[in-house]
This record gives C-alpha cells, sequence and structure tokens, in this order.
C-alpha cells in the first residue's frame, strides 16, 4: 500500500523501509531491526502523513524522513501557509513516530521566521550521527541563505538555528538547494 500525501508523489511502504537502510525480508536484518520490520510487514496500509488544508497549512511539499538512533521516524515538511507556491510564507514543520509509521504525533513546528511575513523556510535535509544520536537539519531561508539546527532528545526539541551560508556557499550561487 502506498504513503501518500494529497498533493506528494505515491512511495510505498517498502520503498521507505528500504530508504532507512530496512528491509520487509527479516533475512536482511540485523535483530535490532527486526521489531519494526515486522510491524511494517505485518500491517501494510496507507498513511496520509501530511495532508492540504489541514493543521493551517494549505499545501505541504518537499517532504523528507529519516529513522533515529531510538529507532523514531522523524518526517519533515515544507508547511505552505497560504497557496502551492515555491515562495512565501513557509515554515518547516515535522511529525514524528514511534512504531514504524502506522500512527504519527500531532504536527510540531520546527522553525518559523517573520509570523505572517513571506518568508520562505524549506529544503530539509535531516541527518542523523549515527555515534551520537543528534540530527542534524539543515534547511534554507529564502533559497539564499543556509541554516542549521540540530536535535539531541530524538527529535523532540531544537536548537536555534545558526546560519552557516559563509561556510557553505559559494559566492557565485544565486540559489543554495541544502544538498549542495
Amino acid at each position: 500500500m502506498p504513503i501518500t500525501s494529497k498533493l506528494n508523489p505515491t512511495i510505498t511502504r517498502r520503498e521507505c523501509l528500504a530508504a532507512l537502510g530496512l528491509s520487509i525480508s527479516s533475512a536482511t536484518l540485523d535483530p535490532s531491526r527486526l521489531a519494526l520490520a515486522a510491524a511494517a510487514n505485518d500491517d501494510l496500509r496507507q498513511t496520509d502523513v501530511f495532508v492540504a488544508g489541514q493543521d493551517g497549512y494549505h499545501t505541504y511539499r518537499i517532504p523528507a524522513l529519516v529513522r533515529t538512533t531510538k529507532d523514531t521516524l522523524l518526517a519533515f515538511c515544507e508547511g505552505r501557509k497560504n497557496n502551492r507556491r515555491d515562495h512565501g510564507d513557509l515554515d518547516l514543520v515535522l511529525k514524528r513516530s514511534s512504531d514504524g509509521g502506522r500512527t504519527w504525533s500531532r504536527q510540531q513546528l520546527v522553525y518559523e521566521e517573520g509570523g505572517s511575513a513571506e518568508v520562505t523556510i524549506g529544503n530539509p535535509a535531516p541527518v542523523v550521527d549515527q555515534d551520537t544520536g543528534v540530527i542534524w537539519l539543515p534547511f534554507c531561508r529564502d533559497n539564499d541563505r543556509v541554516l542549521m539546527t540540530h536535535s539531541t532528545d530524538d527529535g523532540l526539541t531544537w536548537a536555534s538555528p545558526a546560519d552557516i551560508t559563509g561556510d557553505v556557499k559559494e559566492p557565485d550561487w544565486t540559489c543554495t538547494p541544502p544538498d549542495r
């Protein structure tokens, strides 16, 4: 069964698990991941994580998914308040799942800037440090500045972001995707 949102491409649970380094075939799993894979294989179903028009946002775009060292799934997305446009009043939002994606937490605001001003916050690119458990989250402001926040408590809270643009963006670049 696919995992979809009304405006995003369909991703199967198998594809999500593969992206997280898991497999539905228990033969390819180490024992620490068997429970999560068994839960996924046990009840395959469609789950709408972010749904347009809900939780105060017109549209959700640019999803990113990571599995933490505590096997929590973190789903990040741009929350577009007023329309589908790539630029405008966009916030960075998050939902958490501790049961392999069966259920999801209430939506959490990771970062917002300017209240109702048209400040574009987006392009989340989360990375989990497998040694420390810290979740690093670079993202963009107005597709020009690069900011970095992090969480040391499995994605429950997030540090104030630091502007790292000078360290990661070449002077002649006109746009900065976080994967550069």
